[in-house]
């Protein structure tokens, strides 16, 4: 029964490994469709650029749905995706966010977390653990590393309802300079289980993209017209704090 069950494993980590694989390769078609532009945006010259911030998306987002499905194998797949992403965690990136309150310890997402996760979702056994490993060595064959991603966290209180009947919402904000005609890409995760809301606002405090889509995933790109100073804030529009994750380009 228990080989039966490892097979089953290897099975469901392949065909995720190939979807994922498939995902990657297509630009992430999915991520981009979530991102409501104001406009349509112009054509990029280095799309590429953006894989490693949407890996990034898919990793947490295939972890989150191997959680509420009991899966270990997605985790080791989300393992095996973040291991293509060079990422940095930056005190700078940390440093330019306002509002919000600061996460002792924090550090970029890695693989070595989701495996743990994946192992003790199998109860620890060895076979199915082992089996664990492999997935996430397994990798996505034939892909190679993405573009890098730098990340930043804060923690947001959850949403509170005053006297007079309005809610009183945390948020954070981050002012960026982009390059013009470069493809630019934000991606905001939370723990899972909130409801966080995402906009793109240009200098002219024009909204560029948002991403209100339910859940604690967000994700926006567009391309600047020109080089300028944009604005991202996240909302946490849930009555539980939520510690939520900055990736971007």
């Amino acid at each position: 029964m228990k080989a039966l069950k490892t097979a089953s494993l290897v099975v469901i980590a392949v065909s995720l490994a190939i979807v994922a694989g498939a995902e990657i390769s297509s630009h992430f078609a999915s991520a981009q469709a979530a991102t409501k532009s104001a406009e349509a945006p112009a054509e990029a010259g280095n799309k590429g650029a953006v894989d490693g911030v949407a890996a990034v998306r898919l990793a947490s987002d295939l972890a989150k749905w191997g959680r509420t499905n009991k899966n270990a194998a997605a985790l080791a797949v989300s393992a095996a995706i973040l291991d293509t992403v060079p990422m940095e965690y930056s005190k700078e990136l940390e440093g330019m966010l306002e509002g919000g309150k600061k996460v002792e310890g924090a550090e970029k997402p890695h693989g070595d977390k989701l495996i743990a996760e994946a192992k003790k979702m199998c109860n620890d056994d060895a076979l199915p653990s082992s089996v664990m490993d492999g997935i996430r060595k397994m990798g996505l064959s034939g892909r190679g590393a993405t573009k890098g991603a730098i990340v930043a966290a804060a923690k947001l209180d959850g949403a509170t309802k005053l006297d007079d009947g309005r809610w009183n919402i945390a948020g954070i904000k981050l002012n960026a300079r982009m390059k013009k005609g470069e493809l630019a890409a934000v991606w905001v995760g939370g723990e899972g289980n909130g409801e966080i809301d995402l906009y793109i606002y240009d200098a002219a405090g024009k909204l560029v993209a948002s991403d209100e889509s339910e859940g604690d995933s967000c994700w926006c790109e567009w391309t600047p017209a020109a080089e300028a100073d944009y604005t991202i804030i996240a909302y946490n529009r849930s009555t539980t704090e939520n510690t939520i994750v900055f990736v971007t380009n």
